[in-house]
C-alpha cells in the first residue's frame, strides 16, 4: 500500500495483473485485522441499524511521525502525500466497512509542529540532538551495520525540521458515501504517548467505539434494555497491524498454493482507497469539494 502514488500508475498495475492471470494481493493489512474483521461482521448483522456517521482517527505518536519528515515520504513526489502514503488504510477500510464508495470529499490540514529551521542539516550534527523529541532513532527501519554506524553518510538522520519537505503533519478528511453515510477521518502526528487508532460509527439502533492498539470495541445500544457488546482480542490478533500483517501474508501464500481463493478479483475496489486517499490530497491542495463518481474506479475511460 498504497498501490501507486497516482491513478494512472494504479490503473496500468491492474491492468498489467489482469492480463497476467497471477494472483495479486495489496497491503491493506487492516482488512486481515481480527479488530475490523469483527467490526465488519457486527455491520453484517445489523446491530448498529443503517449506520448515519463514521468517525476514524489515526494518530502517530510525534516520534513515529517524525520519521516521516526524515525518510522520502517527506517529498509528495515520492510518496504521493502524507495522507495517500499513511493515509490510504484507512480510507481503504471506512469503504470496506461500510460497503460504500467515496462521492464527495473535502480536505484541511498543514504543516505546524515540524515547521520552522532547521538547526542543523543532521542529527548527528546538530548541538540540540541530547534535547530534541525527535532525534534520530532508527525507528521503522533496519539498518545495515554501515548504516548504524554512519548514517549521515546515507542520509538518514537528516532534521525533521528539513527545508525540502512538503508533506503535512495533521490533516481532516470530511467525506459522503454512494450509501448515505457522512463521515471524517483525521490523521496527525501529534500523539504524546504512542500511535493508536480509533473508531466511532453511529447507526439509528446503536453506537460502535473501538481502539484498534487496545484490541478492543463496544456497542451500546439505543435501546437502554439491550446490555452494551464488548469484544476483545485474543491472542490470534498480536503481531503487526494486529494480527493483520500475517493473516495477509497466509492468504496469499495459499492462494499461490491454489489452496484458497485470490485475494483481490475486483479492480475497482482495489484501487478504491487509493482514489479516495488522492481525492483528499487534491481537495486540501486546492481547497474545493472533489466529487467522484464510479468512472473514476475504473481502468479504462
Amino acid at each position: 500500500k498504497p498501490l501507486a502514488t497516482t491513478a494512472a500508475d494504479a490503473k496500468a498495475i491492474l491492468s498489467a495483473w489482469q492480463q497476467s492471470g497471477r494472483v495479486l494481493q495489496l497491503g491493506y493489512v487492516l482488512r486481515q485485522a481480527p479488530f475490523y474483521a469483527a467490526i465488519k461482521e457486527t455491520l453484517r448483522r445489523g446491530l448498529l441499524g443503517p449506520v448515519r456517521i463514521a468517525s476514524l482517527a489515526e494518530q502517530l505518536d510525534v516520534r513515529h511521525g517524525g520519521t516521516f519528515m526524515r525518510r522520502w515520504h517527506a517529498q509528495s513526489s515520492k510518496s504521493g502525500g502524507l495522507i495517500v502514503h499513511k493515509g490510504c488504510h484507512d480510507l481503504d477500510i471506512i469503504c470496506w466497512l461500510l460497503d460504500g464508495w467515496p462521492r464527495r470529499v473535502s480536505s484541511f490540514g498543514g504543516l505546524d509542529t515540524f515547521a520552522g529551521p532547521a538547526p542543523a542539516p543532521f542529527c548527528s550534527q546538530c548541538g540540540r540532538r541530547d534535547v530534541c523529541p525527535y532525534v534520530d532513532n532508527g525507528l521503522h527501519e533496519r539498518r545495515t551495520p554501515d548504516e548504524a554506524t554512519d548514517p549521515t553518510a546515507y542520509g538518514l538522520d537528516r532534521c525533521v525540521f528539513r527545508a525540502d519537505k512538503d508533506i503535512v503533519d495533521n490533516q481532516v478528511v470530511s467525506f459522503v458515501l454512494d450509501n448515505g453515510v457522512r463521515g471524517t477521518f483525521y490523521l496527525g502526528m501529534q500523539g504524546p504517548l504512542r500511535s493508536e487508532r480509533r473508531i466511532t460509527l453511529i447507526g439509528d439502533d446503536a453506537r460502535l467505539d473501538g481502539i484498534f492498539d487496545d484490541g478492543r470495541f463496544t456497542v451500546t445500544f439505543t435501546d437502554p434494555k439491550r446490555k452494551p457488546l464488548l469484544w476483545s482480542a485474543d491472542a490470534r490478533s498480536r503481531g503487526g497491524h494486529g494480527g493483520g500483517d500475517r493473516i495477509t501474508m497466509l492468504e496469499f501464500l495459499n492462494a499461490c498454493a491454489g489452496r484458497a481463493p485470490a485475494p483481490v478479483v475486483d479492480s475497482q475496489e482495489a484501487i478504491r482507497g487509493l482514489i479516495f486517499a488522492l481525492a483528499a490530497e487534491r481537495a486540501r491542495r486546492e481547497e474545493i469539494v472533489v466529487r467522484l463518481d464510479q468512472g473514476d474506479f475504473a481502468l479504462s475511460a
